[in-house]
C-alpha cells in the first residue's frame, strides 16, 4: 500500500445510488502489529456506484467512517457539494448531522479556493450553490443556526472563520433584513470569500493565530481592497458579493476601512457582514485570549463599539443568539 495520507469520510455523506469518482478505503489495525499502526485497504474503486448493500454491510460491521487519499480530496469535496441539496432536505437525517455536513462542505470549499486559483470561475459557481444550500438549511429548523458547526473545534482558522461569518450573514439578511433570496445567496458567497485578500499577504501572520503588531495591522487593513481588486477580475462575481468583500470592515459611524464610509453610504449586506465579522471574531478562540461568550461579545459590541453597527442588525443578532444559546463559538 502506498504511503499517501488519508482523509476520513463520513458514511452519512455517501448517498445510495450515486456514482463515486474516487476510491474508498477502510482503515484497520493488525492484531499482530505491536506498533498498532493503521492500515488501509481498498473498499470500493473509483467510478463505481455506492449501493444500499454497501451501506448496509458497513453499518452491520459498525463502520461509520471510510477514507480517501489526499489527492482525491477535491473530487470528494465536489461530490459532497453535489449531494448537499439532498442532505439539507433529508428529514430522516438528524438536523445536527445535516448542520455538520453543511459546515464541512463549506469549510472544504473555502479551504480549497483560498489555496488554489485553478479553475477559479467554476469554483465561484460552486460557492454560490453552497450559499443557496446554506440558505435552505437555515430555514429547516429554528435550531439550524447554531448547528452549522464543525464536528471538532477549529481554532484560529481562516476558512472556519469565513464559514461562520457566512452563516451569520445569510441568517441576518434573511431574518432581519428580509432581502430577496438571490441577494442573500450572493451575500453568502461574498462572506465565504470576505477575507480572500489575506491570501496576498504572504509571510505575515494574518490568520488570527497571533496578536498583530501596529505594522501588521496596517497590512491587514489592505485585505478588503486587495480581495476586491482580484475577485473583481472574474465575471462570476456579482455586485453584492463584491460589496461584502470590500466593505465588511466599514462601520455605521464612518470609523471603518478602507474608505471610511458611513451608514447612509453602506448597503444592507455590507452592514450585515460588518457585524457578523466582528461578532464571529469576538466569539473565536485566539492564542492571546479566550473566546468571549456570546452575551459578553454582544455587550462589547453594544457598549464599547457604540454607533459602529446598524441598530436593526444589532437587535437582530441579539435575538438570534438568545434564541440559539448554543451557537458554536469554538472555531
Amino acid at each position: 500500500m502506498d504511503a499517501l495520507p488519508y482523509q476520513p469520510v463520513d458514511l452519512e455523506t455517501l448517498i445510495v445510488g450515486t456514482l463515486l469518482h474516487f476510491p474508498l478505503f477502510i482503515r484497520y489495525l493488525q492484531d499482530d502489529d505491536p506498533a498498532n499502526v493503521a492500515q488501509f485497504t481498498l473498499y470500493k474503486g473509483a467510478d463505481s456506484v455506492f449501493r444500499e448493500a454497501d451501506r448496509g454491510r458497513l453499518l452491520h460491521n459498525s463502520v461509520s467512517q471510510l477514507f480517501i487519499r489526499e489527492p482525491d480530496l477535491s473530487r470528494y469535496n465536489e461530490y459532497l457539494e453535489e449531494q448537499l441539496e439532498s442532505i439539507v432536505r433529508d428529514r430522516n437525517m438528524p438536523v445536527a448531522k445535516r448542520g455538520e455536513l453543511v459546515f464541512l462542505a463549506a469549510f472544504n470549499y473555502v479551504t480549497e479556493i483560498f489555496s488554489s486559483k485553478e479553475s477559479f470561475e467554476e469554483k465561484l459557481d460552486r460557492g454560490r450553490k453552497l450559499s443557496e444550500n446554506l440558505f435552505t438549511f437555515l430555514h429547516t429548523s429554528p435550531a439550524a443556526l447554531h448547528l452549522v458547526k464543525p464536528l471538532e473545534p477549529v481554532d484560529g482558522n481562516l476558512p472556519a472563520h469565513c464559514v461562520k461569518v457566512a452563516v451569520m450573514v445569510v441568517a441576518l439578511c434573511s431574518r432581519v433584513l428580509d432581502l430577496a433570496k438571490d441577494e442573500i445567496v450572493e451575500a453568502g458567497l461574498g462572506a465565504f470569500l470576505h477575507d480572500y485578500g489575506k491570501t496576498f499577504a504572504a509571510g505575515h501572520k494574518l490568520d488570527g493565530r497571533e496578536k498583530l503588531s501596529p505594522k501588521e495591522l496596517q497590512i491587514v487593513k489592505k485585505h478588503p481592497l486587495e480581495g476586491y481588486k482580484y475577485l473583481n477580475l472574474y465575471k462570476g462575481m456579482g455586485e453584492v458579493a463584491l460589496t461584502v468583500i470590500l466593505r465588511h470592515h466599514e462601520k455605521e459611524d464612518g470609523t471603518g476601512y478602507p474608505d471610511g464610509l458611513c451608514g447612509i453610504e453602506l448597503e444592507d449586506w455590507a452592514k450585515a457582514a460588518a457585524i457578523a465579522d466582528t461578532y464571529c471574531d469576538l466569539t473565536s478562540v485566539k492564542p492571546y485570549r479566550k473566546a468571549f461568550p456570546p452575551g459578553e461579545a454582544l455587550r462589547i459590541i453594544h457598549d464599547e463599539m457604540q454607533g459602529a453597527f446598524d441598530e436593526r442588525l444589532l437587535k437582530g443578532i441579539r435575538e438570534m443568539v438568545k434564541a440559539a444559546p448554543r451557537l458554536d463559538h469554538a472555531a
